[in-house]
C-alpha cells in the first residue's frame, strides 16, 4: 500500500470521525429540541390555566354586581 493508499485510509478515518461528531451533534440537537418543546407545552398549559382563573374571577365579579 503506497502513499496513495495511506492517504485514502487517512481520509476515510477522518470522514468516519466527522460522521461520529455529526451523529453526536444531531443527538444533542434532538435532546435540546425535545426539552424546548416540553417547556413550551408547559408554559402554554400554565398560561391557559391562568386565563381560566382570570375568567372565573371576572365571572364571579359580574355575578356579584
Amino acid at each position: 500500500m503506497g502513499d496513495s493508499g495511506s492517504y485514502h485510509l487517512s481520509s476515510l478515518l477522518h470522514l468516519v470521525h466527522l460522521n461520529q461528531k455529526l451523529g453526536n451533534l444531531l443527538t444533542a440537537y434532538q435532546t435540546v429540541t425535545l426539552k424546548n418543546e416540553a417547556a413550551a407545552k408547559k408554559a402554554v398549559h400554565a398560561m391557559k390555566e391562568y386565563d381560566e382563573q382570570l375568567d372565573k374571577g371576572f365571572e364571579s365579579q359580574a355575578m356579584s354586581r
